[in-house]
């Protein structure tokens, strides 16, 4: 190839540019005719990166020839389905007959017409894809055999199924049940109606049913994950499937999570708001009127609180499993954050 390659050419035109104008006849040697070396080429062209000359290409081509482990075969590709042998076999008969639509435009209709057909009328191009499929399964495996450095990436990949949160559990659940029953029903009715379920469903239920199951099929999933990777060093772990805020809401509320109390001022302001009075600034004022003394007996109140606090959430604490025990713990100390002191202005000169 780089015999055939130009001298005045080399290092001037774009990789694709020049690979256009190579006379293959020049690079066809023994009992390998232009085209046999053409497909050799395009299998090792597909490990190397192309974005440089044909001179600079044919260095690492080089290496990879020389190297056995390296050089694969052209790997077979998948058939069409059904639907797209009947599209390309009718496409230009229907082009001539309407000139001037789009290529994608007519792909669209002539799947409509694939599907009205009958079974009988579309069997034909079932079979011609059940006898393609037969012929591209018994290549691959004449491939993997003949390229076995490809399998060696091919399995290194762990069986652990990544589980579904709560919510997306019950929603595709009850939406395939839905389905099955009711087919005549349009599937964005099917969904509002599965979705107005989720809300309408108490919190206790959607934790005992769901929430809580998912996160038993977490822990599982990443054991299975750990255990491969010990046996699969090189293995990246896939990222753990993470409680969304509306599932760690629901395991907060049905465990009993307590409600945290800031101060004494918050206690007064939740009292004020039992009285319907929300307006921020008179809140304030009643507060600063109340005193030294009145202010006393709300901290007194918030010191009560935050002791009963610290039993219903160790109570709480008590009900998670350990790796939930660890994320709680984590949220909280995320959560403080180190005061930073205010920026103090320059006096003005």
């Amino acid at each position: 190839m780089k015999l055939a390659t130009p001298e005045e050419a080399r290092h001037q035109r774009h990789y694709a540019t020049e690979l256009k104008c190579l006379n293959w006849e020049k690079v066809a040697f023994g009992p390998y005719n232009a085209d046999a070396c053409k497909q050799q080429w395009d299998a090792i062209a597909r490990k190397i990166r192309k974005f440089r000359t044909l001179t600079d290409v044919l260095v690492d081509a080089k290496k990879i020839v020389q190297d056995p482990l390296k050089q694969i075969g052209t790997k077979p590709r998948k058939p069409l389905p059904a639907s797209f042998i009947y599209i390309n076999k009718n496409r230009k008969k229907y082009m001539k007959k309407h000139p001037g639509s789009s290529v994608t435009a007519v792909g669209q209709i002539l799947a409509k017409k694939f599907h009205s057909l009958s079974e009988n009328k579309k069997k034909k191009y079932v079979d011609l894809h059940q006898s393609a499929l037969e012929q591209y399964n018994a290549e691959m495996g004449e491939f993997w055999a003949k390229n076995p450095q490809e399998t060696m990436g091919r399995w290194k990949r762990s069986n652990a199924v990544v589980p579904l949160c709560g919510h997306d559990f019950f929603f595709q659940k009850r939406l395939m049940k839905l389905q099955a029953e009711d087919s005549a029903t349009p599937l964005p009715s099917l969904k509002k109606r599965v979705e107005k379920e989720w809300r309408e469903m108490s919190v206790h239920k959607k934790w005992k049913k769901y929430t809580s199951k998912f996160m038993n099929n977490r822990h599982e999933y990443e054991k299975q994950e750990q255990e491969y990777k010990k046996s699969h060093p090189s293995y990246t772990l896939k990222l753990k499937p993470q409680l969304t805020p509306a599932d760690i809401k629901i395991r907060d509320e049905a465990l009993g999570r307590p409600p945290k109390v800031m101060n004494g001022y918050v206690l007064f302001r939740r009292d004020q708001a039992e009285q319907h009075v929300v307006d921020n600034a008179s809140i304030l004022r009643t507060w600063k009127e109340l005193g030294k003394e009145g202010q006393e007996k709300w901290n007194a109140k918030f010191a009560k609180a935050k002791a009963e606090y610290t039993v219903a959430f160790d109570k709480f604490m008590s009900k998670l499993s350990p790796e939930d025990r660890a994320a709680v713990e984590e949220e909280r100390s995320s959560s403080r954050r180190p005061h930073k002191e205010p920026t103090r202005r320059k006096p003005p000169a």
